[in-house]
C-alpha cells in the first residue's frame, strides 16, 4: 500500500510538472526519469511516447520552418511558424519567432520591390526612355530617400533628358542647313545630334539620309572613296539600311568596270608596243 501511495505521489507529480513544462525536451527528461524508477508504468509509458510524437512533430515543423527562410522563403516560413501555433502553442518563444520571421519577409519583399524597380529605371534608361525613368523615380522614390544607386540613376536620367534636348537641337539645325544647300555642315550637325542621342528614330533617319545623299554626289563628283567612306558610316549605324547597300553596290561595280577598263587600256598598250603576252596577261 506504501508503495502505491509512492506511485500515486510520483505520477501526481511527475503529471503536474509535465503539464507546466513548455520545453518538449525537458519534458521527455522527466519522463524518462520516472520510467526509469518504476520500469514498465503504463501511466508513464503513454506520456512519454505521446511527449516523443508531440516533440518529433514539433522539430519536424521547426525545421522546415528554418529551411524555407534559409531559401528566402519567408512567406511560406511564416505559415509553418503558424502551424505550429495551433499544433503545440506551448512551443517557447513562438510569438518570437513569428515576429521575426515576419519582419523578416517584409524586409525581404521591400529588398525585392528594390531591385526591380532599379531593374525597370536602368532598362529605361538603356532604351533611351530618360522622362519614363524619372517618372518611375518620382513615383517611388520617395521610399529610397538615401538610396545611392538609385540617386545615381536620377542624375543619369536628367543627364540623358538634357543630351536628348541638345540631341534635337542639332537635328532641327543639321535639317535647315541641309535644306540651305550646306550638306557639310547638315552632315556634322546631324552627327553630333546622334552622338547626343543614339535612340531616337527621327535623328537616325535623318543622319542615314544626309550620309547617303552625300555619298551621291561624291560619286557624281567622281570621288568613289569619300563617297563609300560615308555609305560604310551610315551602315555601321543601320547595316539594313536599303539605300546605303543599293549605293554601296552602284560604287562597287563602277569600281570594278574602272578596274576592267585600266587593265583593258594596259593590254592594247602592250600590244601596240608589240608585247602580245603581256597583253594577255594584263587580260588575265
Amino acid at each position: 500500500e506504501l508503495q502505491q501511495q509512492g506511485l500515486s505521489a510520483r505520477m501526481a507529480e511527475v503529471d503536474r510538472s509535465t503539464q507546466s513544462e513548455p520545453d518538449l525536451n525537458k519534458r521527455v527528461k522527466v519522463l524518462e526519469d520516472a520510467l526509469a524508477d518504476y520500469p514498465g508504468e503504463s501511466h508513464f509509458e503513454r506520456a512519454l511516447q505521446h511527449a516523443q510524437n508531440l516533440r518529433k512533430i514539433v522539430e519536424s515543423i521547426v525545421s522546415k520552418a528554418k529551411a524555407l527562410e534559409d531559401r528566402k522563403e519567408f512567406g511560406e516560413a511564416n505559415q509553418e511558424w503558424l502551424k505550429l501555433k495551433t499544433v503545440y502553442p506551448r512551443y517557447p518563444a513562438l510569438n518570437v519567432e513569428l515576429d521575426r520571421v515576419t519582419r523578416l519577409r517584409s524586409e525581404h519583399e521591400k529588398r525585392q520591390a528594390r531591385a526591380l524597380l532599379v531593374q525597370e529605371i536602368d532598362r529605361q534608361i538603356e532604351g533611351g526612355n530618360f522622362h519614363a525613368a524619372l517618372d518611375l523615380i518620382r513615383e517611388w522614390g520617395s521610399e529610397y530617400k538615401d538610396d545611392g544607386e538609385i540617386a545615381a540613376l536620377e542624375r543619369i536620367a536628367i543627364q540623358g533628358t538634357h543630351s536628348q534636348e541638345e540631341a534635337l537641337q542639332h537635328a532641327a539645325e543639321g535639317r535647315r542647313l541641309w535644306r540651305d544647300g550646306l550638306l557639310d555642315d547638315g552632315v556634322s550637325r546631324l552627327q553630333k545630334a546622334y552622338q547626343c542621342d543614339r535612340n531616337n528614330p527621327e535623328i537616325i533617319t535623318g543622319l542615314l539620309e544626309i550620309l547617303t545623299e552625300r555619298a551621291r554626289r561624291e560619286l557624281d563628283e567622281n570621288r568613289p572613296e569619300s563617297a563609300e567612306s560615308n555609305i560604310h558610316e551610315a551602315l555601321e549605324i543601320d547595316p539594313d539600311y536599303v539605300p546605303a547597300q543599293e549605293l554601296l553596290q552602284i560604287i562597287r561595280d563602277q569600281g570594278q568596270e574602272r578596274f576592267a577598263d585600266k587593265c583593258i587600256a594596259a593590254a592594247l598598250d602592250l600590244q601596240a608596243k608589240g608585247d602580245l603576252k603581256g597583253a594577255l596577261a594584263r587580260l588575265e
